[in-house]
């Protein structure tokens, strides 16, 4: 698989993105904006099926 790929699964009290692929300088844009696009107060993500995933998108995570 190339590039990247993220569900959403919406539950009760939270949001649930997978993101599986590749996550790189390349697409961190499209994670960032799927995270900014949530209106739960509480957006877990699911990077159990990542199969790479660069600096750049560790970075993704603490801002």
């Amino acid at each position: 698989m190339n590039g990247l790929e993220v569900s959403v699964h919406r539950e009760k009290d939270r949001t649930v993105l997978r993101v599986a692929g590749e996550l790189d300088f390349s697409n961190i844009n499209q994670l960032q904006q799927e995270i900014e696009r949530q209106d739960t107060k509480i957006v877990e993500i699911d990077c159990s099926a990542l199969q790479f995933m660069d600096s750049s998108g560790l970075v993704c995570f603490f801002l």
